[in-house]
């Protein structure tokens, strides 16, 4: 693996959706990391610290490829004050209510994946309507309950 792919493979796991997010979170400009992924520098060492005190980044898989991502093989996320308050949420709720939050997340996953899918197929289309309906809100347990229909439309 070479250092672009270790890069890219490290953003990735520590969940940054865009190597600038990934550079301005560990306090490098875009362009000098791009230099180093595309080896026409080495690693600076400021970024290195960064890496291993902040990450617990494995040196030796850093720098040569070699051994497991992080010490102790493992990567213990910092969770946003929204997942926390998710996570609690689910972890307090039960059985009925953490069906719920899956099934839930699955579908708007789903949803999701859809939107991206047909804007993908459809970007040739003068236009496109996709339309979310919710038609209740219930407060149960810890969770929400909806109720509505969701309606994709292409264009006319």
């Amino acid at each position: 693996m070479n250092t672009k792919e270790r890069f890219n493979c490290l953003i990735s796991v520590l969940g940054f959706k865009t190597v600038k997010d990934f550079a301005e979170n560990v306090g490098i400009s875009q362009a000098r990391l791009v230099d180093v992924m595309r080896e026409r520098q080495k690693i600076p060492q400021d970024l290195v610290v960064t890496l291993l005190t902040d990450f617990d980044v494995n040196a030796n898989w850093l720098i040569a490829g070699v051994g497991e991502m992080f010490i102790d093989g493992k990567f213990e996320t910092t969770l946003t004050p929204q997942e926390q308050l998710l996570l609690d949420d689910y972890r307090e709720s039960n059985e009925q209510g953490k069906e719920a939050i899956e099934k839930t997340a699955q579908a708007l996953s789903a949803v999701n994946k859809l939107l991206q899918s047909s804007e993908n197929t459809t970007k040739k289309q003068s236009s496109s309507h996709t339309e979310m309906h919710i038609g209740e809100v219930k407060q149960q347990n810890n969770i929400q309950h909806l109720e509505g229909g969701i309606t994709f439309k292409e264009g006319d």
